[in-house]
């Protein structure tokens, strides 16, 4: 039950990480397209030589300063989001339950054998993997939730 839910809420977050890339990206292109267009009107403007009016050629390179400088806004947060993305690619609790379902079969067969001292150790074993997978297994859910 557990890992059905788990499942269910991992699938969650990756398609909401995914979805918000693309509107980081698109709204990264709409800017790069309206830069792109100011470089364009100055490098038509420049072309006409002696002709070519002085204010529109500051005006256009002021709006490819300002739109520079979103567009290095818009680069750092899909920067910042994929970041983002990459650790939550890496905190997949899913891989840690699994895991920890194979430590708690280990249990499960020792509790159900004769425990013999030589089992102990099995018992030993077993605890320690169990214990360890329930720590990894917290850490990524925390992870996730903070992400």
């Amino acid at each position: 039950v557990v890992g059905v839910d788990l499942r269910a809420a991992f699938e969650r977050k990756k398609n909401f990480f995914s979805e918000a890339r693309r509107y980081l990206v698109d709204d990264f292109n709409r800017v790069q397209k309206i830069y792109d267009q100011h470089r364009r009107d100055h490098e038509t403007e420049k072309a006409r030589g002696a002709a070519a009016d002085p204010n529109k050629l500051l005006a256009l390179s002021e709006k490819m300063l300002a739109t520079a400088e979103k567009m290095k806004i818009y680069a750092d947060r899909v920067r910042e989001h994929e970041d983002r993305w990459e650790k939550l690619g890496n905190t997949n609790p899913l891989e840690t339950l699994g895991a920890m379902a194979k430590a708690h079969s280990a249990l499960i067969v020792y509790a159900r054998s004769k425990q013999k001292i030589s089992d102990f150790s099995s018992l030993v074993d077993a605890m320690e993997f169990f214990a360890t997978r329930a720590l990894k297994f917290g850490e990524a859910v925390r992870d996730l939730r903070e992400i």
